[in-house]
């Protein structure tokens, strides 16, 4: 009796997987935390400069 044949196997990247991984939103998440920090730490102590003394007053600063 001869054993029947194995199904093909799926290539590289073909397994029929949908949707990201924990990984993939791991990486999302700190990629994201990284542009928030470089952001505030560029404009975070500056941002009082942006605005008229007039405004920065009225707000109770």
């Amino acid at each position: 009796m001869r054993p029947e044949p194995s199904p093909p196997r799926a290539a590289v990247g073909e397994t029929g997987e949908t949707g990201a991984t924990a990984v993939e939103y791991a990486l999302m998440i700190a990629l994201i935390a990284l542009t928030i920090v470089g952001a505030v730490s560029a404009f975070g102590l500056r941002v009082g400069e942006l605005f008229p003394p007039t405004i920065i007053n009225a707000l109770g600063g």
